[in-house]
């Protein structure tokens, strides 16, 4: 018997909310951590008290470490909520946005190319990614630089130059403008990263006519186009010369050199890239194996790999290395095991694969709930914490006796696609219930509390010899930051 499938892939809507069952529940419950989530939240109220717009700052100094659009959406976000507070929901914002993309691409990209179901099974699976799900769920400039990539990418390879249709003609176009949104999120790599994933993708299926009747100029000019608009912006209202050496120096040709930070050797995502997309990695191999079956199979699975090893050869090449870099790769990845996936459940270590994972989370789980004397910080509502990982660990091992049922031949297809549903769902609930249990550590309470005791109405935070963004962020006011002892009695 085989698990039913919906006859259309999942539309913009059933996508959105998706997304939203996932990582909602933590963008409402859960503070903004350091360092990156406070961070942003920070510039961009600094950006809309000053009226600033265009150059970002902190502490009342330029900020050229990221252009603009994430705090431009930031504060866009702020507008859209009934306080205006630009808070962890608007600061998530963007973020969920990009989740929206990303997911909602895989599946349209994934029902052209191989089938319906794949479509549906794709979303969980990715989801479930660890990397993906936690970038997602934070307030980062990833998660959206990701999802306008991937946009860029479905509008790339939907496009076809026997398709003379003026919808078809505007295809590459829109993809140029969502890469120049990109670029201007995140720099360079917003156009090079999927230009070129989508190249090398398109010569291993073969499809080299698409390649030359690619309108080249037009792409790439409107992928340029925003930077450009937004730096000529910046030297019309009197930017200083410091922040665009600092923006297209020292921010891209300085970073890939490893003169900031973030420097690891060239074997770096060899080690990082299976941990990442755990749990599913253990899959891969067997998704490759398994997409031999037939000429249209292999011709996707050249594609995906292409996609994927452009991702992790182009970032391997700079000196500065961060996890978070190679993202673009998981969706080709998790599209890759979906395609597979009606065969492999005919393997029966898939289903021991399932069954291991939801018993390994349901021990665990209860374990850690049994065993008071597990170490945890002092800060945290141990009882509270024990409990949730506790209910979720029996919900895990319950599971798991389900699925033992499901192990006779005519069932097994019911096993991977509720394996992923089940993992994601622990996730969400994770996020909802389990981290914002984790606050008092990841956030500067007593600082809070203190500040709003002491520090007069008015009067800025001293940050000592540090940035202190997350300091200053959440004491409710501004930071300024001195450097000698003799500037604090200044």
């Amino acid at each position: 018997m085989k698990l039913r499938c919906p006859p259309l892939p999942p539309s913009w809507w059933v996508v959105l909310l998706f997304a939203l069952a996932v990582w909602g529940g933590q963008m409402v419950r859960r503070g903004l951590w350091e360092p990156d989530e406070a961070r942003y939240a920070y510039v961009a109220a600094e950006m809309r008290d000053s009226g600033s717009w265009l150059v970002p700052h902190r502490h009342g100094e330029i900020y050229a470490d990221k252009p603009p659009l994430l705090f431009w959406l930031i504060n866009a976000g702020a507008r859209l909520l009934p306080d205006g507070a630009i808070g962890p929901v608007a600061t998530r914002l963007p973020s969920l946005l990009g989740a929206w993309l990303t997911l909602l691409a895989a599946s349209r990209l994934l029902a052209g190319w191989h089938s319906v179901r794949a479509s549906w099974l794709v979303l969980p699976l990715l989801s479930g990614t660890w990397l993906f799900w936690k970038t997602c769920g934070m307030g980062q400039i990833d998660a959206l630089l990701l999802g306008l990539e991937m946009a860029a990418l479905w509008l790339l390879f939907t496009w076809t130059a026997e398709d003379t249709s003026s919808r078809a003609r505007l295809r590459p176009y829109l993809a140029g403008l969502c890469m120049g949104l990109a670029v201007i999120a995140k720099g360079p790599v917003g156009l090079l990263v999927p230009l070129g994933a989508w190249v090398c993708a398109t010569l291993a299926a073969g499809d080299r006519r698409s390649l030359k009747r690619l309108p080249w100029c037009g792409v790439i000019g409107l992928a340029l186009l925003p930077a450009a608009l937004w730096l000529a912006a910046c030297a019309l209202t009197g930017a200083p010369s410091s922040y665009f050496d600092a923006v297209l120096y020292d921010q891209n040709i300085g970073r890939a050199r490893g003169l900031l930070k973030h420097r690891n050797d060239v074997l770096y995502f060899l080690w990082h890239a299976p941990l990442d997309f755990l749990p599913w990695t253990i899959l891969l191999p067997s998704a490759w194996l398994a997409m031999e079956s037939s000429s249209d199979a292999r011709r996707l699975r050249r594609r995906l790999a292409a996609w994927a090893g452009w991702v992790l050869f182009f970032f391997s090449c700079p000196a500065s290395k961060r996890n978070l870099y190679i993202l673009l790769a998981f969706p080709a990845a998790a599209m890759a095991i979906a395609a597979a996936a009606e065969a492999l459940v005919t393997k029966k270590w898939i289903a021991r694969f399932c069954l291991g994972l939801a018993a390994i989370c349901g021990v665990l789980g209860l374990a850690f709930a049994a065993w008071p004397r597990w170490p945890l910080p002092a800060e945290l509502d141990a009882g509270r914490l024990r409990l949730v990982v506790g209910l979720l660990g029996a919900v895990s091992l319950a599971w798991t006796g389900w699925a033992a049922g499901q192990l006779a031949p005519n069932r097994q297809t019911r096993l991977l696609p509720a394996c992923a549903v089940l993992w994601v769902a622990l996730l969400a609930a994770a996020g909802t219930w389990v981290m914002p249990l984790l606050d008092p550590v990841k956030t500067p309470v007593a600082l809070m509390a203190a500040a709003r005791r002491y520090l007069p109405a008015g009067r800025p935070l001293l940050i000592f010899r540090m940035h202190g963004e997350t300091l200053a962020y959440h004491t409710g006011g501004r930071g300024l930051r001195v450097d000698t002892t003799n500037e604090l009695y200044t």
